[in-house]
């Protein structure tokens, strides 16, 4: 997103091999910012000397938490499945357990790396940390002040832990994009984007703009048209059905002889292939 939004530093926590900088900026989104890169696994570090080494901008390996010292990081068969949730958080269950091993790794917050960094806002901050992003948040409190826009990728278990901490640190839900499903349809995870309230003047006041008003009158209109004929069509079929179930007191009424293009014997007005036969 841009409405005119512009970010002097874009903070991607959970990076992994950081290319969500790059791939936006070459783009055009990111016009003039830097980015700091940060991870917990020194697996993605020759990436991310790369990356500064082409578009500038810092690289931190280094948990991101609430407060400063080590914390154990669990890992995945896959890296990107790494988190600092404990082994028998609901997070391993949701993905069967594939765990590789356990190891200490630095940990720091995002306020003390603004001090030690001097990272000059407005920030923009990307959060992909499985599961690990409300301790994140908590050590941000500072950093958030100063920020326009927070991206986060969110276990929908997670969300509304997540979306409390903002919106008590004075940001609001701006959209819902990436919207990923389980194998049974269900909603998995999504990215929702908040913005800082000082910056409500990008958000739309009206779901559509007063020149459109005609245009989404008309819509209405027909769409309820078209839910009324739809509604007529089975309620017909409903009422066919009851009038040809066999009783037990009377004679079954045969409708072999109805043509399929033939008033339906039901009384509804339709077509007999469109009603009753529908069914046979």
């Amino acid at each position: 997103m841009n409405k005119g939004i512009r970010y002097s530093t874009v903070i991607d926590v959970g990076c992994s091999d950081g290319n969500f900088f790059l791939h936006l900026s070459a783009i055009g989104l990111f016009p003039g910012a830097v980015p700091l890169n940060i991870d917990a696994n020194n697996l993605y570090e020759g990436s991310l000397q790369a990356i500064k080494g082409a578009v500038g901008g810092d690289y931190r390996i280094s948990a991101i938490t609430d407060h400063e010292g080590e914390v154990e990081l669990t890992t995945s068969v896959h890296p990107y499945w790494s988190s600092l949730r404990p082994e028998n958080d609901s997070y391993w269950l949701r993905v069967n357990k594939l765990i590789s091993t356990k190891r200490l790794v630095p940990a720091t917050t995002l306020d003390t790396l603004r001090q030690q960094l001097a990272l000059i806002p407005p920030y923009l901050i990307k959060l992909d940390i499985q599961g690990a992003e409300q301790a994140a948040l908590r050590g941000a409190t500072k950093v958030l002040k100063d920020t326009h826009v927070v991206i986060c990728e969110v276990d929908v278990d997670d969300f509304h832990g997540i979306n409390n901490i903002l919106e008590q640190n004075d940001f609001a839900l701006y959209d819902v994009t990436h919207v990923s499903r389980l194998e049974d349809g269900t909603l998995g995870w999504f990215y929702p984007v908040y913005i800082n309230r000082a910056l409500d003047h990008v958000r739309p006041k009206e779901f559509w703009k007063p020149a459109h008003n005609e245009a989404q009158i008309n819509n209405q209109v027909q769409r309820r048209e078209s839910i009324l004929k739809e509604n007529a069509v089975i309620i017909a079929r409903i009422q066919g059905q009851k009038i040809l179930a066999p009783k037990t007191t009377e004679t079954k009424v045969s409708t072999k002889s109805v043509g399929r293009n033939s008033p339906c014997p039901c009384g509804s007005g339709i077509k007999y292939k469109y009603c009753c036969g529908a069914y046979r």
